[in-house]
């Protein structure tokens, strides 16, 4: 941090303080600012990992990227919007639901959403293996974490 007169250097960027307010007080106010966002992310990766969302290893896939992975959660949610299913798809045409099956596990996957990954992967193996009826009690099984999760990332996208 360089005190430059009116305004502080800090990590590479002018920060102009506010009239009135001394440099410390300026650069506490802005570290407030970052720690609220910090604060934030903390919060919904600390809900995912409480429902058994492997954090850790979907912020290794994106590099450590926190904010990214947080984008990503985004696109995720719009993505179970077009793709989820109820369990109680037609037994015998379930063509459309293994892919949608199929969409999911990858997505959910990518971003180590564990509880959503491995009830996808068991659901499409199951369909493939024509097995349509234990295919759904995997499913009403694993629908209500399902819920929680896509309620958590609602709750801290603002669309809850």
């Amino acid at each position: 941090m360089q005190e430059k007169g009116r305004y502080v250097i800090l990590g590479g960027r002018k920060i102009v303080t506010f009239r009135g307010l001394g440099m410390r007080m300026a650069v506490g106010a802005i570290f407030r600012i970052l720690s609220k966002k910090e604060m934030y992310l903390m919060g919904l990766l600390d809900e995912l990992k409480d429902l058994g969302v492997n954090v850790e290893e979907g912020l290794g896939r994106l590099g450590g990227n926190a904010a990214f992975y947080e984008k990503m959660l985004g696109s995720f949610i719009k993505m179970m919007n077009k793709y989820s299913f109820d369990a109680d798809f037609d037994c015998e045409d379930y063509g459309e639901i293994i892919e949608k099956a199929h969409a999911i596990k990858g997505a959910s996957g990518n971003l180590s959403i564990t509880p959503i990954y491995e009830a996808y992967g068991k659901v499409t193996d199951l369909l493939r293996k024509e097995k349509p009826f234990e295919a759904k009690e995997v499913l009403q099984k694993a629908l209500p974490v399902q819920e929680q999760i896509m309620d958590v990332i609602k709750k801290y996208k603002g669309e809850a």
